[in-house]
């Protein structure tokens, strides 16, 4: 076990094959940013012997949920880390008290709308893209399974029973479409908002996993610092959400490569997360720089379990100028034929007679 890069424990642990096993540390010294669980000796994937964490609580964030009655939503909401959440109703909504995110849920306010915001089925079509009447949207599909705002996301029984009819305007871009109408649609650049056509309670979406999988992508869209402490698998796209007065954005990865990411802005999404550890983020800001971390971990337990006795993941080619092998010769194919031969043979002569 490493604090900070530095050896805080060791510990022998026994784990059978194809079984896990909790194991816990105490005494872990106050104030410590990073932990590393490293497995020593190494095996055939070296690639999950190690795993980490950042500790503490990412900054608190302050979000705004407007709705009758959702309890769906509020619960997939609370799940991120550091979400102060408030819940009103629309009676009880004051425009101008700020906070980080504003959740409309059923209806949206007068008014120029507040920003970064998630709107949700307004009435009478009075979102940020107009809406239309009430249609059956059909099977739904995610647009681009390559789109952070999906992955994971699993929509093949998802079904909803009606949603409100839309076109995707200039500067929008849908992420989720049925066969007849788009139903999240993106505005792409400043400011962050994005719009669900139906109301969740007209589908079965809260009922499956990727409701809060969703939920979590879109908050990592639309929040300032949605990545702040988050565990995310390798070739994973993360998509980092700038501060209002972040002038400049970059990323170091754990070799220590520093990939610029803006301006311009909104920064363009983070691919290079290939490689597990602790990915440093530093933001420019007015009153000067904000850090921040994430954790890249490879998380595929089919590779990961190695055996006694399973099978390469590589084999080994010969080389063009080696002897070749020695191996066995099939003589059954053969014997077959030979046999079919003669057989073919006393037909005919059966057949001629004498």
């Amino acid at each position: 076990m490493l604090a900070d890069g530095r050896l805080a424990d060791v510990l022998p642990v026994h784990v059978a094959g194809n079984s896990t096993s909790d194991v816990t540390w105490t005494g872990m010294a106050p104030g410590t940013q990073v932990v590393e669980a490293l497995i020593t000796p190494g095996d055939a994937l070296a690639i999950d012997n190690a795993a980490f964490l950042v500790t503490g609580s990412p900054p608190a964030r302050k979000v705004l949920l407007v709705t009758e009655e959702n309890g769906f939503l509020q619960r997939a909401l609370k799940l991120r880390p550091g979400i102060d959440l408030t819940v009103q109703k629309k009676a009880d909504y004051k425009p101008g008290t700020p906070f980080d995110l504003y959740v409309f849920d059923g209806w949206v306010p007068a008014g120029k709308l507040p920003d970064p915001a998630l709107v949700i089925a307004p009435l009478d079509g009075n979102g940020p893209i107009p809406l239309g009447g009430q249609v059956n949207p059909g099977l739904v599909l995610p647009v681009d399974p390559s789109d952070p705002l999906t992955q994971d996301v699993v929509l093949k029984d998802v079904h909803v029973l009606t949603a409100a009819k839309a076109t995707a305007p200039s500067g929008w871009r849908t992420a989720i479409a049925a066969v007849d109408d788009p139903l999240l649609l993106i505005h792409e650049g400043e400011p962050r908002i994005a719009e669900l056509t139906f109301d969740v309670h007209h589908s079965d979406l809260p009922l499956r996993a990727a409701f809060p999988i969703l939920v979590q992508n879109l908050l990592a869209y639309l929040l300032p610092g949605g990545f702040e402490n988050q565990v995310y698998p390798t070739g994973r796209v993360v998509t980092l959400a700038t501060e209002p007065t972040a002038r400049s954005l970059e990323v170091q990865t754990p070799s220590g490569k520093v990939v610029k990411l803006a301006p311009p802005f909104p920064a363009a999404p983070f691919t290079d997360t290939q490689t597990p550890g602790v990915y440093t983020v530093r933001q420019q800001l007015s009153s000067g720089v904000r850090s921040s971390q994430f954790v890249v971990q490879f998380e595929d337990p089919d590779l990961s379990r190695v055996g006694v006795g399973s099978a390469p993941f590589v084999e080994l080619t010969a080389s063009a100028n080696a002897a070749p092998p020695r191996g066995t010769l099939e003589l059954w194919p053969w014997l077959a034929a030979l046999a079919v031969a003669l057989l073919a043979t006393e037909w005919f002569v059966f057949h001629r007679g004498p």
